[in-house]
């Protein structure tokens, strides 16, 4: 009895709070094993395919930039896309090239006998091509002036704008032609009169030698001059040798000329200088 009950005494004495020291040997080895063994690498979450839509739009409906371009363009473009490069010309090499010129020239004109000197002044444009092409045209638009120095009175002002092709070393050269002019002398007069034609040339291309022939009527549209046949108001047959120099080009030019007072014949000789 006293035995039992000293037991239970000690056992209530005891503090429970009181750390109890666990041999080492004793630990779990449950715990040791976790430790060495390494947490597992997240999975990677698989990413949803991208959604594509596609949307088709008329292509008449959008604006372009041929808008503020002519009605041709855009038939152009509507027709055949593929053929508006060619008609813009864009990336594309350069197929023709144009230069200004400004001949000074001196002509001895004679019309049923009385002659004059006339200095005068021919301006103009030229165009020719640069390329090879199927046709090789060409042209010029020429204003020239001339006015009698002494023993007439008068003036020649004459527009033509001639283009054509190049056949091999043969040119063709068709265009309107339009003569103001007046001529008075002692011998015969030509009055006041505004003539409107065409004018037809045929040059050879012979390197440094370009002689060329033509035929010119003309049509009495406006003053008081008499036509010098009932078909024709007045028929020119013109003829004229180019020699070319590398700064410079001579010209030699003759005008016979059927016309109410007789025949009017002309020789010019023009210089046209170009700078390199």
């Amino acid at each position: 009895m006293w035995t039992l009950t000293t037991f239970f005494a000690l056992a209530l004495a005891a503090d429970p709070t009181e750390p109890v020291d666990v041999p080492a040997d004793e630990a779990p080895a449950e715990a040791a094993e976790d430790a060495e063994t390494p947490a597992p690498e997240p999975e990677e979450a698989e990413l949803d395919e991208p959604v594509v839509y596609t949307i088709e739009v008329d292509d008449s409906t959008l604006g372009t930039a041929l808008d503020d371009f002519s009605d041709k363009a855009r038939e152009v473009r509507e027709d055949d896309p593929a053929r508006l490069d060619d008609w813009l010309g864009m990336n594309r090499p350069v197929l023709f090239r144009g230069r200004w010129f400004a001949k000074p020239l001196l002509s001895w004109a004679n019309l049923d006998g009385k002659s004059a000197v006339r200095p005068g002044l021919a301006i103009g444009h030229q165009w020719f091509p640069v390329a090879e092409l199927p046709i090789q045209l060409a042209g010029e638009t020429r204003l020239a002036m001339a006015v009698p120095a002494g023993g007439a009175k008068g003036r020649s002002i004459e527009l033509t704008s001639v283009l054509g092709p190049w056949l091999g070393p043969v040119g063709i050269r068709v265009g309107p032609a339009l003569r103001w002019d007046k001529w008075q002398s002692d011998a015969a007069s030509l009055s006041d009169a505004l003539a409107l034609g065409a004018r037809a040339t045929v040059a050879v291309d012979a390197d440094i030698i370009h002689p060329w022939v033509g035929v010119e009527p003309v049509w009495l549209v406006a003053g008081e001059r008499d036509p010098w046949s009932a078909g024709v108001g007045e028929l020119s047959f013109l003829g004229g040798l180019n020699y070319a120099m590398k700064a410079a080009e001579l010209g030699l030019q003759g005008t016979w000329r059927e016309t109410s007072a007789g025949r009017w014949l002309d020789v010019a000789f023009t210089v046209h200088v170009r700078p390199r």
